[in-house]
């Protein structure tokens, strides 16, 4: 196997449908093979997990320590979103990869990946097949028979499959994830640059809401309520925390239990800390440092609120 293969793949365990929730994971990891080894992107894990926000769709932590990706509706867990809304999804946290914020080089990039996903798809190569054919080159088979697909005829296909995902989820999977515009040849006026200002400034702002980058150091304190923990069948039975194995790694993301609030999270590269149901930080009963004895000479300043 390839070295660049995702180490783990891990479904939720508190969710229905389990095992078709592996699969599908398991199904996007073996998709995205040949652009990881092509692209040399170590990612670590790949979990499904299930945050309160409906919108949120994916996260990638600290360039692919760990990606996170949502696999069903929220007002309906026991369903699936579409399996190229999914990889969609990926291929978007695996831009992340290489850049945080969604700007103009972003969506670049994510053109790029997904351009390459298609050529994949319309080949039928994916995995160790299709690792090995970037290998060998781009226009022989294993076997050595011409596979060369015309370029207009891929590109057709490809429209057909960018229509498909544009119907799957009634239009908001391409804008979301960035497709190309179907008028980027159009003659540009005054009113016309204004409104693809407006449509870029609208894609960032849904790209905000549908994903989150945590990267450290210098990333901001992100907050993220999960109803569901994709590492909680690896809790201790005494409700205490652990934390990840992993030493080096900083990530800092504040994590919520709705359903067991004693329930933990274990093996997450990360500093959890709770919150209570209304989102807000408990600071009235945070335990103080033992052991640090004051110095002699320190002095105290006694502030008066009164």
């Amino acid at each position: 196997m390839t070295s660049f293969a995702i180490t783990e793949v891990k479904a939720l365990v508190r969710q229905p449908q389990r095992v078709q929730a592996q699969h599908l994971l398991e199904r996007l990891a073996v998709a995205v093979l040949p652009i990881l080894t092509r692209r040399r992107f170590h990612v670590r894990r790949l979990h499904e997990f299930f945050p309160k926000d409906g919108a949120l769709l994916g996260m990638n932590v600290n360039r692919g320590a760990k990606i996170y990706v949502r696999l069903r509706p929220k007002r309906t867990p026991e369903s699936f979103y579409p399996y190229e809304a999914l990889l969609e999804t990926l291929l978007h946290e695996l831009t992340h990869m290489v850049h945080g914020p969604h700007n103009e080089a972003f969506y670049k990039y994510l053109d790029e990946l997904k351009h390459e996903m298609e050529m994949l798809m319309v080949r039928g190569l994916v995995g160790e097949e299709g690792v090995r054919f970037a290998a060998a080159g781009t226009g022989q088979r294993l076997g050595g028979d011409n596979i060369s697909v015309p370029i207009r005829v891929a590109a057709v296909l490809a429209a057909k499959r960018r229509e498909q995902y544009n119907s799957l989820l009634g239009g908001e999977t391409s804008r979301r994830l960035g497709s190309l515009s179907a008028a980027s040849n159009e003659i540009f006026n005054p009113q016309a640059l204004r409104r693809k200002i407006l449509e870029a400034a609208e894609r960032r702002r849904r790209d905000n809401e549908h994903c989150r980058n945590v990267l450290h150091p210098g990333a901001s304190h992100e907050v993220l309520g999960i109803e569901s923990s994709d590492d909680d069948e690896d809790s201790t039975s005494n409700g205490a925390r652990q934390q990840a194995p992993d030493s080096s790694a900083s990530d800092i993301i504040v994590l919520e239990e709705e359903d067991d609030a004693h329930e933990t999270i274990a093996n997450v590269p990360a500093v959890i800390d709770l919150l209570d149901d209304d989102g807000e930080e408990k600071h009235d009963d945070v335990p103080r440092r033992a052991g640090r004895k004051r110095k002699r000479g320190d002095t105290v300043d006694i502030i008066d609120l009164t």
